[in-house]
C-alpha cells in the first residue's frame, strides 16, 4: 500500500513540475531572439494600421523597399494586406504566467504613405523618420515618441502619458489628459494646429521662427513664457495666464492654440 501511494505522489509531483515549467517559460530573463517576421512589398502598401493590446509599438526605417513585421519576443503578429492597406494586430500574451511586455516592430521603406494609424492599449509608441500624408495615434496609457515626421497632418490622443514629437512638419492636433507635451516643428504650419492637456507642461519649439502666426495660449494654473513675443503680451487669467497675439501682418496667418488646465506653457 505504501509503495503504491509513493508512486502516485511521484507521478503527481512530476506532472505538476511539467505544468509549472510550461507556465513559467514566458518568464525567462534571457533576451529573446527576434522573429524572422513577415515581409510585404512596400510598393503595394499605401496605408498602415497597427494595433496592440498590452504591447509596445516600434517603427523604424527599413534598409530596403520591403515592409518587415516582427516582434521582439519572437512571437507572431497577425498581419494582413487588404488591397493597399496593411493591417497588423498584436494582442496580449496567452501564457498562464507572463510578466513581460513585448514590442511589435515594423520597418518601413523610404516612401510617402497615405496614412499611418497607431493604436496601443497599455503600451508605448515609438516612431522614427515617418513619412505619410496623415499620422494618427491613440493610446490609453504609455509614452508616445515620434522622432521625425514628414507629412501634412498629425492627430492623436494619449489618455495618460507624455507626448513628444521631434522634427515634424505639417499641422497637428494632439491632446492628453495627464502628461507633458513636447513638440519640435520646422516652423511652416498650414492652417491651424492645437495642443490640449489636462495636467502637464507644454513645450512648443519652432526650428525656424514662423513669419506669420496667431497664438492663442492659456493655462488655468501655471505660467506662459514665449520668446516669439514680448513678455508684456502675457496677461493674468484667474490663477493662470493667457497669451493672445499675432506675429506678422499676413491676413491668412495660421493659428496655434495651446490649452492647459494645470501646467506651464513654453513657446520658442
Amino acid at each position: 500500500m505504501n509503495l503504491m501511494i509513493n508512486r502516485n505522489i511521484k507521478m503527481i509531483t512530476t506532472a505538476l513540475a511539467a505544468v509549472l515549467a510550461l507556465s513559467l517559460s514566458g518568464c525567462d530573463s534571457k533576451p529573446s531572439v527576434n522573429s524572422a517576421g513577415k515581409t510585404f512589398d512596400g510598393t503595394q502598401v499605401e496605408e498602415i494600421i497597427l494595433n496592440t493590446d498590452g504591447q509596445n509599438i516600434e517603427i523604424r526605417p527599413a534598409g530596403s523597399s520591403e515592409i518587415k513585421v516582427s516582434t521582439k519576443g519572437g512571437k507572431e503578429a497577425i498581419a494582413e494586406l487588404n488591397g493597399s492597406v496593411l493591417d497588423v494586430n498584436y494582442g496580449s500574451s496567452s501564457s498562464l504566467v507572463n510578466f513581460k511586455t513585448d514590442t511589435l516592430q515594423v520597418e518601413l521603406p523610404d516612401k510617402q504613405f497615405r496614412r499611418i494609424s497607431l493604436t496601443a492599449s497599455a503600451g508605448q509608441i515609438k516612431g522614427e523618420d515617418l513619412k505619410a500624408d496623415e499620422l494618427v495615434f491613440i493610446g490609453d496609457s504609455g509614452r508616445l515618441e515620434i522622432k521625425g515626421f514628414e507629412g501634412n497632418h498629425i492627430q492623436g490622443k494619449v489618455a495618460s502619458g507624455d507626448i513628444e514629437l521631434t522634427g515634424i512638419t505639417g499641422d497637428f492636433h494632439i491632446e492628453n489628459d495627464t502628461g507633458n507635451v513636447k513638440v519640435s516643428h520646422n516652423g511652416q504650419l498650414g492652417q491651424g494646429s492645437s495642443i490640449r492637456t489636462g495636467t502637464g507642461k507644454v513645450e512648443m519649439a519652432f526650428e525656424n521662427a514662423p513669419g506669420a502666426l496667431e497664438i492663442d495660449a492659456s493655462t488655468e494654473s501655471g505660467r506662459i513664457e514665449s520668446s516669439l513675443t514680448s513678455a508684456s503680451e502675457v496677461n493674468a487669467a484667474g490663477a493662470g495666464q493667457e497669451l493672445k497675439t499675432k506675429i506678422g501682418s499676413a491676413a491668412d496667418a495660421p493659428n496655434l492654440t495651446i490649452k492647459s488646465s494645470s501646467g506651464s506653457i513654453y513657446i520658442k
